[in-house]
């Protein structure tokens, strides 16, 4: 193997397809870093309570804090103000996981080190262009919708609203180095696809 190789995975999907559980056995069992663009962009979010109270009202905003759920029910439900969201959130989210990928390749020192982005918006920011390979975890719609009803605490008519809200399967997997198909088979099964995966990054 040639020695301290750097890759960075950008690992996406629609919402509830199995991105933390292969992001997770690709932590443990491979020892990569693990970039949460969900977790990066909330940070963002609570920093920027007072800007999007103004633009999407008051209600959003409890004890001072963003509630995640109520701008979510604004933003789910209107196209319009999804994409505004976009544009106040992502430009400052892309910049600090671009910093947080540079500190890991100065701290690299394994034969092979992962970084994985994990980020259901890679695609469509310029995550893409951070990333080395694509990979896309793919799981059947009525699995993601059990999995937000059970997981999330969200209603049928809810999950399907955030499902639609987001780009359809087929235009996730047209940018696909790697597909990792996730809901029907075991674990194991699962487990076996991503270490077929980082045999082919080798």
């Amino acid at each position: 193997m040639t020695p301290n190789k750097f890759r960075v995975i950008g690992l996406t999907g629609t919402i509830a397809s199995g991105k933390s559980t292969v992001s997770r056995y690709l932590r443990d069992h491979y020892h990569a870093m693990h970039i949460d663009a969900d977790l990066v962009a909330r940070r963002v979010v609570e920093e920027s309570a007072q800007l999007l109270a103004w633009h999407f009202g008051q209600e959003i905003l409890k004890d001072g804090t963003v509630d995640r759920k109520a701008l979510g029910s604004i933003v789910f439900s209107d196209e319009q103000k999804l994409k505004l969201l976009n544009s106040l959130v992502h430009p400052e989210t892309c910049r600090r996981i671009g910093e947080m990928i540079e500190d890991c390749r100065h701290e690299a020192s394994e034969p092979l080190t992962l970084v994985v982005v994990e980020a259901i918006e890679l695609v469509t920011t310029p995550l893409k262009d951070m990333v080395d390979t694509i990979w896309v975890v793919y799981a059947d719609p009525e699995i993601r919708i059990s999995r937000m009803m059970k997981e999330r605490s969200l209603s049928r008519e809810e999950a399907e609203s955030r499902i639609s809200s987001q780009w359809d399967d087929e235009t996730y997997l047209s940018f696909a180095h790697q597909v990792i198909r996730s809901g029907r088979g075991s674990l194991e099964e699962l487990y076996r696809q991503v270490d077929l995966a980082v045999e082919n990054l080798q």
